[in-house]
C-alpha cells in the first residue's frame, strides 16, 4: 500500500520508501515520517535507528499480526494493540533473531564476474525450515501462508544460491552449486545491475525457487514488500569481520520489507562486531525476541 506523496517526488535512501509519506523538508532532504507498510513493532527499530524516532506507524498491530506456522514469541513491549496474547497476556511480537553459531561462513566463487562470494550453510538449513514451516497446511481456512507472500534476502550471491538449492532440492550438506565443502562456478538464474566492490555489493541477484518463494541480494529489494521476509546474514567468522553487511543502509533495507513477520537469521558474536548490529540484536534480547538456533528448530520439530 503506497500513500500519495505531496509534490515532492520520491524520498532519498533505503529506508521504507514504499510505504511512507514524505512529510518535511531539511536541508534538501525529505524526512520519512508516516510508515503503512509494517506491523508498529516492525517499525520501532528503523524507527529509531535510522528516522531519530520520527517514524509514525499508521497501521495497528491487529492489522498486521504475525503469520501462522513458526513460533513466534510473547514480546515484553507495551504496543497499542494486542495481536493474539502470549504469557500474562502479552502479545505474540512479528519479529524473531534466530542465532546461529559456530564459525559457519565460507567463500568460494559465485561471486561477480566470477569472483568470490560468501556463503552459509546452517543458516541456510534454518531458512529453509522457517520457510518449511511457514508452507505447511494449517488446520483451518486462510491459516497458511502462500509462497509469493514470503521473501527471502541475504547479502551475497552465493547464498541466494544455496538457499534456493536448498528449497529446491532437499539439501544435503553441500556447497551453493551441488559441489562437496567449495563451491563451484555455477551462475545464477537472473543477474543484473552494476557490479560492486566485496562478494557482490551493489549487484542485484534474484532466485525463485521451485515452491514459489524469492531468494534475493537485499540490493534486489528496495522499494519492495512481503508479507513475511527472513534475512540470513551469513558472515560467522572467529575474527568478527562483517564486511558491507555493516553497511546501515542495506541493514535499513532489509529491515523494513516486512508486513506482518521477520525472521533473521545471523551469528551474533560476530554481527555485534557492527555498532548498528549491535544494536538490533540488543533490541531483540530486550524484546524477549532472541532465540538459539537449537531451541528455534526444537520448537518447531514440536508444532
Amino acid at each position: 500500500p503506497t500513500a500519495a506523496a505531496a509534490a515532492a517526488g520520491p524520498a532519498p535512501g533505503p529506508g521504507p520508501a514504499a510505504g511512507v509519506v514524505p512529510k518535511a523538508k531539511a536541508g534538501g532532504l525529505w524526512l520519512l515520517r508516516r510508515q503503512y507498510r509494517m506491523h508498529p513493532e516492525l517499525a520501532a527499530f528503523p524507527s529509531k535507528a535510522f528516522y531519530a524516532g520520527k517514524l509514525v506507524s499508521v497501521p495497528l498491530a491487529e492489522e498486521r499480526p504475525p503469520p501462522p506456522g513458526l513460533p513466534w514469541r510473547s514480546s515484553k513491549a507495551s504496543p497499542e494493540a494486542s495481536s493474539g496474547g502470549g504469557p500474562e497476556g502479552r502479545p505474540k511480537s512479528p519479529a524473531l533473531f534466530v542465532a546461529v553459531r559456530g564459525e559457519g561462513e565460507r567463500v568460494g566463487g559465485g561471486g561477480p564476474g566470477g569472483g568470490t562470494s560468501y556463503w552459509n550453510a546452517p543458516e541456510a538449513e534454518v531458512v529453509a525450515r522457517v520457510v518449511g514451516a511457514l508452507l505447511a497446511p494449517g488446520s483451518g481456512p486462510g491459516s497458511g501462508v502462500r509462497a509469493g507472500e514470503i521473501g527471502v534476502v541475504t547479502p551475497y550471491s552465493a547464498q541466494v544460491a544455496l538457499i534456493t538449492r536448498r528449497l529446491d532440492s532437499g539439501w544435503a550438506g553441500r556447497g551453493p552449486n551441488g559441489s562437496g565443502g567449495k563451491e563451484g562456478s555455477g551462475r545464477l538464474g537472473r543477474r543484473f545491475g552494476r557490479r560492486g566492490g566485496e562478494g557482490g555489493a551493489g549487484e542485484v541477484f534474484h532466485r525463485v525457487a521451485r515452491v514459489g518463494v524469492e531468494v534475493s541480494s537485499v540490493d534486489g529489494y528496495q522499494g519492495r514488500e512481503k508479507r513475511v521476509m527472513v534475512l540470513s546474514a551469513v558472515r560467522s567468522n572467529e575474527g568478527g569481520r562483517v564486511g558491507f553487511v555493516a553497511d546501515f543502509r542495506r541493514l535499513n533495507v532489509a529491515l523494513t520489507r516486512a508486513q506482518c513477520g521477520l525472521v533473521v537469521v545471523g551469528d551474533p558474536l560476530t554481527l555485534e562486531q557492527s555498532p548498528h548490529w549491535r544494536d538490533y540484536i540488543q533490541w531483540h534480547r530486550k524484546q524477549g525476541t532472541f532465540v538459539e538456533a537449537q531451541d528455534f528448530l526444537q520448537s518447531l520439530d514440536e508444532r
